[in-house]
Parts: structure tokens; sequence; C-alpha cells
């Protein structure tokens, strides 16, 4: 009968009718409820703006399981455990379903997946799967490459994702990847397979957007720079398309930020509660290196880049949406319980954490919630780091982010957006003096010794001898992923000198308004 119930809200769900969904559900959850039944469920809350309540039912929908489920049902619920941010119960799904294995259709789905919530054993074991099943299987090549490169190993990446790309040369997220780590050397060849590949790709898609932002890097590397500025406008005009930016949208949300009041600074933490670092800044700033740092030292643990925050802030406001924070969130913020908020977090917080002393958070548009985290986590520690604005922008402007960094796509919407978060920032350093440690990545890549010593102190961890001659390779799932092997990277500046003249207005943007 529940197997009914749930085979028939899933065709209403398909059908877009939601209301007859629910109505379906009802019964069966008030008499029997079950995993699928409660996930399903909490789909139907999310599809109606419930967010709290999706986020219960989904927590229940854990509760219920023992046995391992039908593999479609369970891939169905590892994406919305995910959506949701409930880590936790999405590595207890992996560990109910560690003795099915999952269809290459699924595998490399929820490898990524997994790994994305930083589940990387559960990944590396999912992944192993299509690769010996169905070994000419392209998405099972390029998962492995992914994960390869998340571990560092640069040269087992390559392999995997150019076997991946012998099997489907279309493939533009293997193209990406091969781009962000293969030598000069192959880039001819890189170029060529790539023009190749593009008359076979929608022309307005992820592939599309993917293959055009490979060039450019394989252009620029090649030092044909004409040619790879044209690549890389066309992969702007693709995710414009794909993901169109409303600069308005933003300049109101930093104007809404500005009157969010800082909270004053109390005593808060419980023992055996770990102490949170918050490293915020620009994407493409340097925030890896700085995680890096943080995590040579044995009490702390990385917990790489997600939105927990951002999801705990959104379950108490019951306010779903896009992003870190958008205008609503920031509407509800007075009337939130940000202890709710806090209960959330640090729940998340012990799990990851697994009994360590220190947890970093790394996304870097938590900038955006500073405010936030401070009156949620009072005794967090704010780590932003700063890198010159024409080499963050340009870093910026040549990056794929598939949706989280819609203002990109353009050198003048990226200046813009550049000076109000360089102008927010400093509105909240003066409105809270002291609680946000600061950090120039110039200057801590040209006196590391010194810098890093500077920063773990300011965070209240001891100091070693030489803190960042051991740096720790955390594994990384960020656009810097490429770059975790190979040390502190003195020569990242500069990249942007051959496209002068085609950024002289993002120039004359930061010039004017952040100096």
């Amino acid at each position: 009968m529940t197997q009914d119930v749930y085979a028939r809200a899933v065709q209403l769900i398909a059908s877009d009718r939601w209301a007859e969904a629910a109505r379906e559900l009802a019964p069966s959850l008030a008499a029997t409820p079950s995993t699928p039944l409660l996930a399903l469920a909490a789909e139907v809350s999310l599809r109606f703006g419930a967010y709290a309540e999706a986020c219960d039912l989904a927590r229940q929908s854990a509760q219920h399981m023992t046995a391992p489920l039908d593999p479609i049902v369970a891939a169905r619920i590892a994406r919305l455990y995910r959506r949701l941010e409930l880590s936790p119960e999405l590595g207890h799904l992996f560990d109910t379903q560690a003795p099915v294995r999952w269809p290459p259709s699924l595998a490399a789905e929820m490898a990524i997946l997994a790994s994305s919530a930083s589940l990387f054993d559960h990944a590396a074991r999912i992944a192993r799967e299509p690769m010996h099943d169905a070994p000419q299987n392209a998405d099972a090549h390029y998962v492995a490459g992914l994960l390869a490169m998340f571990d560092g190993d640069r040269d087992r990446s390559l392999d995997h994702l150019r076997q991946a790309l012998t099997i489907e040369p279309r493939m533009g997220n293997a193209h990406w990847l091969v781009a962000m780590q293969d030598d000069v050397d192959g880039a001819s060849a890189h170029v060529d397979a790539m023009r190749g590949a593009l008359p076979g790709v929608a022309p307005v898609s992820e592939n599309a957007a993917y293959l055009h932002f490979s060039l450019h890097r394989r252009l620029h590397d090649l030092g044909l720079y004409r040619e790879a500025w044209a690549a890389l406008e066309a992969g702007w005009r693709v995710v414009r398309q794909i993901d169109p930016y409303d600069p308005d949208t933003d300049e109101r949300l930093f104007a809404a930020l500005r009157d969010v009041p800082m909270p004053a600074k109390v005593p808060s933490g419980t023992d055996g509660e770990p102490r949170l670092i918050f490293i915020v800044g620009m994407f493409r700033s340097g925030t890896t290196l700085i995680e890096r740092v943080l995590t040579t030292h044995p009490d702390v643990v990385d917990g790489g880049e997600t939105y927990q925050f951002t999801a705990a802030f959104r379950e108490a406001a019951d306010s779903d949406g896009r992003g870190p924070v958008d205008l609503e969130l920031v509407r509800r913020a007075h009337a939130v319980d940000f202890d709710q908020v806090r209960v959330r977090f640090m729940n998340y917080a012990r799990w990851r954490a697994a009994g360590r002393p220190v947890l970093t958070e790394k996304l870097p548009a938590n900038f955006l919630n500073v405010p936030f985290i401070l009156r949620a986590l009072p005794s967090a520690t704010i780590v932003h780091l700063r890198r010159d604005p024409i080499d963050t922008c340009f870093s910026n402007l040549r990056t794929y982010f598939r949706g989280a960094a819609p203002y990109s796509n353009s050198p003048v919407d990226m200046a813009r957006y550049y000076c109000a978060y360089d102008a927010l920032m400093a509105h909240w350093s003066e409105q809270a003096p002291g609680r946000i440690v600061e950090v120039e990545y110039s200057a801590f890549v040209a006196n590391p010794d010194v810098e890093s010593a500077r920063l773990l102190e300011a965070c209240g961890l001891a100091v070693p001898a030489s803190p960042h001659k051991t740096l720790s390779m955390p594994r990384s799932t960020t656009a810097s992923a490429a770059d975790v092997g190979k040390g502190i990277l003195r020569n990242r500046g500069g990249a942007w000198r051959p496209y002068e003249h085609e950024l002289v207005e993002m120039r004359n943007l930061l010039d004017d308004r952040c100096s």
C-alpha cells in the first residue's frame, strides 16, 4: 500500500499537481509514516514555501530509515537532503545504502553529491562501483577524475578525465577540469579538441559554457590573448542566458544589509562545542589558502565551503530562497529566533568536527551574513581575506561558477559588485571593531611565516615553529581545487594584463569606487 501511495504521489508531482500529491500522502503519513513518504511530503512543503516544515519532515524521514531503499528512491531523497543542507542525514542515508550498489546511471551523481557534502569516503566508495560495472562510462571516469583532483592527485585526475573525453568528446565539465590542471604542453591539442566538440553541443547550455571558459584558459596558456578574450566573451554570453543577473536586486540587498545592526559582543559558547572560524571575502581571493594554513593546527577541522549557516537561518525564518542571503531573509531577520539558528548550526558543527575543538567554514560569500553570524554565534571568529581588486575581479570573470556568482559574467557588473562588497565589509569592520580578522593576500604570500603566526594567534590557536611549511592538504571542492597541491602561490597576480584594453571600464570603476 505504501509503495502504491508513493508511486501515485510521484506521478502527481511529475505532472505538477502538488496539491493533489499532498492529499494523496496525508492519510498514509498519519497512519504509517515511512522514509519515502515523509521525504515526498518534505518536497511538497518546499513547493508551497514551507521551508521549516520541509526540514522537519526530511529529518523525520531520516529517523525512519533503517534499511536500504530502492536506489531510485534513495537518490531522490539524497537530492532533498543536499538541497536542505542536511549533511548528517545524508551521511546516514549513504551509510544505510552501503550494501546496495548504485546503478551506473545514478552512481556518478551520488558520488558528486556526497563529495559536495564532504562525505568523501562515501564518494570514493560510490565512484568505484561504475568503474567496475561500466568501465566505458564517461561519467564514471569524470567523477574519478574529479575526486582525484580534490585529493590533489593531478596525474590520476587527468588520466581519468582524458578517458572520459575519449568516450564523450563533448563533455564540457571534463574539459574544464583538464584546463584547470594540464600543463601548457598539452594546450594546443586540447584547443583543437574543444573546437571540434563545440558544434556538437547545444549553444545555450552548461556544456557550451564549460567549453568556452575552458577554451579561454587554454588559449591564454598559449599566449593567444585575442582569441582567449573572444572565448571568454562567448562564455559570458552563454551564462547570462542560462543565469541572468539583475544588478538592481543586489543593489537593494546591499542597501538593506547596511541597515542591519551589528550585535553587541556577548560571552557565548558551551564546553564541548567546537569553536567556529568563518573565512569570508570574494570568491577567488585566497580563502582556500587560509583554510589550509588554519588546518595545519591539530585542533582544526576544515569544514569546507557550505551553505550550512544559510540553511539554519532560512529554517528559523521559514524562508526559502537562493544564495547565502536575500532580501526576504533580511526582512524577516528581526523576527528570527537566532538561538534556533545557533542550535541547528551547532548540531551540524559537532557532527562535522567529530570531537575536534575547532571547525572552519570557508564559504566566501558569507561576508553577506557577518552580522547574522555574530548574532547567532557570538564567539565565532570572522577571518576576512582581501586580495588585489583587479586580480580578484579578473579571476572571477574567467571562472564558471554555475550560478554561484552571476555578477561575474560582465566586467562592469563584476566591478560594481566588488565595490559594493568592499564598502559593506568596511562598514561592518567599523561597526564591529576587533571582531573581524583582516588578512591581506599579498602580504600573506610575501611573508607567510609572520602572517601565518599572526593569523593563528588572532584565531586563538597556538603557533607552531613554522606554521606554513607543513600545510595540510584538506580536500578542496572549490574553484581552487586544482591549486591545492601547489603550495603558496606567489605568482597569481597580473593574469589580467594581456586584456588591459578590454578591461579599461572595469579598472576605472574599481579606481573610482574602491579607492
